[in-house]
C-alpha cells in the first residue's frame, strides 16, 4: 500500500510566526495532534500537540511566542508513492 493512498488531502497548515494559542487552536478545533509549519510554500517544520503544551506550561504566556520558536525543523518526510511500510520503518 502507498502512503498515496493513505495520506490526508486537505492538510491544515500554520506559519512560523504565527503565534503559538492559534496553533493549539488549529489543533483543537481539526483535531489532530501534528500541524505542518509551511513557509513561502514549502515545508519549514512540524509542531506537535506536546510541544504546545510544553509551551504553555513553560511560558504561561504564550501569546507572545511564535511557533517557529518551538517546531521541529527539518522534519523526515516521505512521498506518496513511497509505501507505508518504508514510512513506518523511517
Amino acid at each position: 500500500m502507498y502512503v498515496g493512498t493513505r495520506m490526508t488531502r486537505s492538510v491544515v497548515t500554520v506559519a512560523p510566526d504565527d503565534p503559538i494559542p492559534r496553533a493549539a487552536g488549529a489543533r483543537k478545533e481539526h483535531r489532530i495532534h501534528h500541524l505542518p509549519v509551511v513557509w513561502r510554500g514549502e515545508l519549514a517544520g512540524i509542531v506537535t500537540d506536546t510541544e504546545i503544551r510544553n509551551a504553555a506550561v513553560a511560558t504561561p504566556a504564550t501569546g507572545s511566542r511564535t511557533v517557529g520558536e518551538i517546531m521541529t525543523r527539518d522534519p523526515v518526510t516521505v512521498g506518496a508513492m513511497d509505501t507505508v511500510e518504508d514510512a513506518l520503518l523511517i
